[in-house]
């Protein structure tokens, strides 16, 4: 689904047989030219990541790939989307530097947080009121269209949770991203993929699935 094509590298830091670190790359060319070794990744899932176990063995665990980084094959180790501000890959930068080998650092984005403690409504009446306001016009014009509600869903039954998914999909694949091949339900085998993500989600009880609905309610 990442790299079909391409040669896969896994670099893995076992103590006593028992995993504590890994770090999983892929074989591409920077800008259709120069190799390098990157994070799995495509369009709908940004990136790979580093596995690490914590514990006293992290450190030394992490320097250990940092030996394998610098004996790979590939000139240039080129790593898209790393979250460089989780301590692991700090950890990580740290021990490339005691080799002496050069790591640089790009920040691409910030990705934003918004902290909501207690009721919405607190939050809702502490925002702006242009805001405020410019929201319930933005609602009163759909409701306008027909009755307006939200179904989150976070429960599911047998067989449920392909069916809503499919049917959150299908929402991208009506968009302007259908005429250029880019949607999941396009794409072979990556609804597969998501769905597989989340069915894990979903056992963990971290799956919410949210339907904003106009006119009538659908599931």
């Amino acid at each position: 689904r990442f790299a079909p094509a391409s040669p896969v590298c896994t670099l893995a830091v076992q103590t006593g047989g028992r995993l504590v670190a890994a770090l999983p790359l892929v074989a591409r060319r920077l800008g259709g030219v120069v190799p390098v070794a990157d994070l799995m990744a495509n369009d709908w899932s940004p990136n790979g990541e580093l596995l690490l176990e914590p514990g006293p063995d992290a450190e030394a665990a992490v320097d250990l790939l940092a030996a394998g980084l610098a004996d790979l094959r590939w000139p240039l180790v080129w790593l898209e989307l790393v979250p460089v501000a989780a301590r692991r890959w700090e950890m990580l930068i740290e021990a490339l530097a005691r080799r002496g080998l050069a790591a640089d650092v790009h920040p691409r984005y910030w990705i934003g947080l918004t902290k909501i403690a207690g009721r919405f409504d607190d939050y809702f009446a502490a925002r702006s009121r242009s805001h405020r306001q410019g929201l319930r016009k933005k609602l009163r014009k759909l409701q306008r269209e027909g009755p307006v509600d939200l179904t989150v869903l976070s429960e599911f039954t047998d067989g449920q949770l392909e069916t809503v998914l499919r049917r959150a999909f299908a929402v991208e694949h009506k968009s302007w991203k259908k005429d250029t091949g880019a949607t999941v339900l396009g794409t072979p085998g990556m609804f597969e993929f998501y769905l597989r993500q989340a069915s894990q989600l979903a056992a963990w009880g971290h799956l919410r699935l949210a339907f904003l609905e106009i006119g009538r309610a659908h599931v």
